[in-house]
């Protein structure tokens, strides 16, 4: 009961932010293509956000249950993600975003909540050759790579991370979100809907949700936090 209460906690909070947000990693990465990099600021500053936070988390009793990092096997992981990367193209949108937008009514999500679902469960019958470059846990990570703390490493990164997305920072005449049938548009701030958080707001809700979604992983007795990557085929076992 735990676990799925923790469950229901996180996965509310994560899909509010990106349904608000109007998040989803297909428009990020389209509008990066096209050299519009909003949505991509919003999420940079989540990341670095989130790991601070989750160094904080993981220097309590709470972390030490969690899963500090995995395994690095280039085959699997370039294959997995060149195969990720083209079901994103042929849906139009990511499997977050698939969530968000079914949550929010679009009901021809389904069917790529479905495929994910089903392929994601028959992937993970093939074993790909190739070998393991990094171990898991804290020898899989860069602060263990370097022999430094987590949280120094987090605070140097989002430090690094925030100047750049201040000198990096464009006009704000033009916003990135998607159009309900996952195509890319920009929208100027004057005609962006009331209820749209802008990227910075964006940001910080979405490293927070995530901080708060990998406590959640932990009192629920999982020891990964947020993520949809073996999520269905978690269940099925279950």
């Amino acid at each position: 009961m735990s676990l799925l209460c923790a469950g229901l906690l996180a996965g509310t909070a994560m899909g509010y932010v990106l349904q608000r947000g109007q998040l989803c990693f297909h428009a990020m990465f389209a509008d990066a293509w096209h050299r519009r990099f909003l949505l991509f600021r919003g999420w940079a500053l989540a990341v670095v956000l989130g790991a601070v936070g989750l160094a904080v988390v993981f220097a309590t009793p709470l972390g030490q249950s969690l899963n500090t990092g995995l395994p690095f096997r280039p085959v699997a992981n370039v294959v997995g993600g060149l195969l990720i990367g083209w079901g994103m193209a042929i849906a139009q949108s990511c499997v977050s975003g698939l969530l968000y937008k079914f949550g929010a009514g679009m009901a021809g999500a389904v069917v790529g909540i479905l495929g994910w679902i089903g392929g994601e469960i028959a992937v993970r019958q093939v074993r790909l050759p190739g070998p393991t470059v990094l171990p898991g846990g804290d020898d899989g990570t860069i602060p263990g790579l370097l022999g430094l703390p987590r949280l120094l490493v987090a605070v140097l990164v989002a430090a690094i991370v925030a100047g750049a997305l201040w000198r990096w920072r464009g006009p704000a005449a033009a916003q990135s979100g998607a159009t309900r049938d996952g195509a890319v548009r920009e929208t100027g701030p004057e005609r962006r809907p009331r209820w749209q958080w802008n990227r910075p707001t964006l940001g910080i809700a979405l490293g927070a949700v995530l901080v708060v979604g990998w406590m959640l992983a932990a009192v629920g007795g999982v020891d990964f936090g947020p993520s949809t990557v073996g999520a269905s085929a978690g269940r099925r076992r279950r």
